[in-house]
């Protein structure tokens, strides 16, 4: 796109700050202001998708879509199908601004299609990040990373199809607190025991990963190549076994039919 001319004066984002810009009350389908990619010297011009109405906006989050009594049923190849694009999206934006500093089911939605029928759309979720720089401890390091264990715990939920916190461990004695991060990974890794009983090993493989052998420190590149071969394969294989497959002919049944 070349450069804006005099006539259409808008905002720099990066100077005027591109959520503070689209969340004002006063984003309407004008142009929001520009982009500008110093590297190829292109300006991009941000405005709102004004060609969609209100309805189409609305989502549900996946929290909500594990429910029994949710419709349609977010069956467990769907789920599986969107674990699988979770860890994806870790292994391309993390770590950035741009991905959540922990993953929680509350925090992914799933948007409503333009049909008149208001189907989910299960295949494109939305991942909620606050964008902002990422925090440092006081002797200047950046603090453990939850998001590795986090995902485990997101995958550990979209296996099973229900909450962490609904699990039976939470009435034992030793945890009380749903909130507080060491029960959280305590419980979940208990949980994972059932993972090959209930999806198969690479399923298994790929929660065990993110629970126990994952990064504290993700800010170099090594924990990449790990997290394809522990991880996201194991997923890909998970998701292909369980594809659904075309009913083949048996001669049997058509000598049966003549």
């Amino acid at each position: 796109m070349p450069p804006l001319g005099n006539r259409e004066a808008v905002a720099n984002l990066m100077q005027e700050g591109l959520c503070k810009t689209l969340s004002s009350d006063a984003a309407t389908s004008a142009c929001f202001g520009y982009l500008h990619d110093e590297h190829d010297d292109v300006q991009y011009r941000i405005y709102s998708d004004s060609g969609n109405g209100q309805e189409s906006k609305k989502s549900v989050s996946v929290s909500t879509a594990l429910k029994s009594d949710f419709r349609p049923p977010f069956y467990r190849t769907l789920r599986y199908g969107l674990a699988l694009k979770l860890a994806i999206a870790q292994l391309r934006f993390h770590p950035s601004p741009w991905m959540p500093k922990a993953w929680s089911l509350d925090e992914i939605s799933l948007s409503y299609g333009n049909s008149s029928a208001g189907i989910v759309d299960f295949e494109t979720p939305h991942v909620t990040a606050s964008i902002d720089n990422q925090a440092k401890t006081s002797d200047g390091r950046s603090p453990r990373d939850e998001t590795f264990w986090s995902l485990g715990i997101v995958l550990l939920e979209l296996c099973f199809g229900k909450r962490l916190e609904t699990h039976d461990l939470w009435n034992s004695p030793f945890a009380r607190n749903p909130l507080d991060p060491f029960q959280r990974l305590a419980i979940a890794q208990e949980w994972a025991r059932d993972v090959e009983l209930e999806a198969d090993a690479d399923y298994a493989e790929a929660v065990q990963w993110c629970l126990q052998r994952a990064p504290i420190d993700a800010s170099r590149n090594e924990w990449r190549k790990e997290f394809v071969q522990s991880v996201i394969q194991p997923l890909e294989r998970c998701c292909q076994s369980m594809a659904p497959r075309k009913a083949a002919t048996s001669p049997g049944l058509c000598a049966l039919s003549l």
